[in-house]
């Protein structure tokens, strides 16, 4: 009786959440088509556009479970937006445009108190001169936009979630070239050891945003 009142519960709160979930994700759906259309080297019909959107959706609907319709969600889907263009950009031009990690620092503002901004800026500044050293000392690996892309991520989630993300990011990239090396069978030993760094950084951020 119990476990099928839980049951019963649980599948109320769900239908709720997917009913509260479905306008937001047709608003946000036509939002990332009309983005992804102006991002450089965009191709009509192409798989990746469909990936990008399956992807975003998927985030969409988990952020509504998590957070309801607020502020948070708000934030949440502005930061899709940006990290699907600049992921895009990323992907297609092996670029993205220093505006972009500007518009991610900017949407930290929302929703977010005075003490807590504070602690988030002296973890974008560590992070900052962190990612920096790391690109000295690499040779110039990791590129410009990377450097500018992860302070601005943390100053968002903050140095705990924001590692964390940047954990996941990293380990996903290096798993993902392991696989594209593999499967695609890469001879050129500079394609072979350069990725777009950024789409796997956002997967990693927007996990961690969902914490």
């Amino acid at each position: 009786m119990i476990t099928k009142l839980m049951t019963t519960i649980l599948f109320v709160i769900i239908l709720s959440k997917l009913y509260a979930a479905i306008p937001v994700m047709l608003i946000f759906g036509i939002a990332l088509k009309t983005i992804l259309k102006n991002a450089p080297s965009y191709e009509k019909g192409a798989a990746i556009n469909k990936w990008f959107a399956v992807v975003s959706e998927i985030f969409v609907f988990l952020m509504v479970f998590r957070f309801d319709i607020s502020w948070m969600l708000i934030k949440g889907i502005l930061l899709l937006c940006v990290f699907a263009y600049t992921s895009y950009s990323d992907i297609k031009t092996r670029e993205a445009a220093n505006a972009l990690s500007v518009m991610v620092f900017l949407i930290g503002f929302i929703n977010v108190s005075g003490t807590q901004m504070f602690f988030n800026i002296i973890a974008a500044a560590i992070v900052f001169a962190f990612v920096v050293m790391c690109a000295i000392v690499s040779g110039g690996q990791l590129g410009g936009a990377d450097i500018k892309f992860i302070p601005a991520a943390f100053f968002i989630l903050g140095a705990s979630r924001g590692m964390t993300g940047l954990i996941i990011g990293l380990a996903s990239a290096v798993i993902g070239t392991l696989i594209r090396n593999k499967v695609t069978k890469i001879v050129d030993p500079e394609k072979k050891n350069t990725l777009p760094l950024i789409p796997y950084l956002s997967a990693g951020f927007a996990l961690t945003f969902l914490i």
